[in-house]
């Protein structure tokens, strides 16, 4: 890796856990590029701006989640199509969920990374959302679409609320699972991802395929 770009992803890694910790407006450029060992003419020249730098933070990581997510959603809409059925609910949740949680579980610094969204998205600042939603908008308008034809039945209005809780559901099972502190005697709350991926998708589909 070439100089500037080990700068680059340094500054991405020092910003990703300050924003995590403390969140975008209260964590200056000036901490960043002093928390990283670079002058602060630095983020200029890679990000432009400070809202550069939390688009190409993001990008970094949901780029190729998304990328995956839209492989497979689109692969679903075509074996449905190629056998005249309609998309399975189940395959379609599973498409979302399973790339981000595979993600979680091979990147070192993934916890700052869910940390720092799911803070962006209690924020009362709209710029970091924006940013996150505009990163997200084609993958879940596609899944909106492919939800509609698996759930012809259901009402789009209820439908995209049924969509809306299940996301809510999946960013509490990525980042509550280590930080469960209300477990009941009895309870194992230390599941895997492939159970926390069962469990997550057993509770959504049910909820989905019962209110059709």
């Amino acid at each position: 890796m070439k100089h500037s770009e080990m700068t680059r992803e340094r500054i991405l890694d020092v910003a990703e856990l300050l924003f995590a910790q403390k969140g975008t407006k209260e964590t200056s450029l000036r901490r960043i590029t002093g928390e990283a060992g670079v002058n602060i003419a630095s983020i200029k020249y890679h990000f432009g701006s400070k809202d550069g730098l939390i688009k190409a933070l993001l990008r970094r990581r949901l780029d190729p989640i998304n990328r995956e997510r839209m492989k497979r959603l689109k692969a679903i809409r075509k074996a449905a199509e190629d056998s005249g059925s309609r998309p399975c609910v189940r395959d379609l949740m599973h498409a979302i969920f399973e790339p981000i949680l595979t993600f979680t579980e091979s990147c070192e610094n993934a916890e700052n990374f869910l940390r720092f969204v799911a803070r962006a998205m209690i924020d009362p600042d709209e710029t970091v959302k924006e940013i996150f939603l505009s990163e997200m908008k084609d993958v879940l308008f596609l899944l909106f679409q492919l939800m509609k034809e698996a759930c012809p039945n259901t009402p789009p209005d209820r439908l995209f609320w049924h969509l809306q809780f299940s996301l809510g559901a999946m960013g509490h099972a990525l980042y509550g699972r280590g930080h469960l502190k209300l477990v009941p005697p009895g309870v194992n709350s230390a599941a895997g991802s492939k159970k926390v991926l069962e469990y997550w998708l057993d509770f959504v589909c049910n909820g989905i395929d019962g209110a059709r």
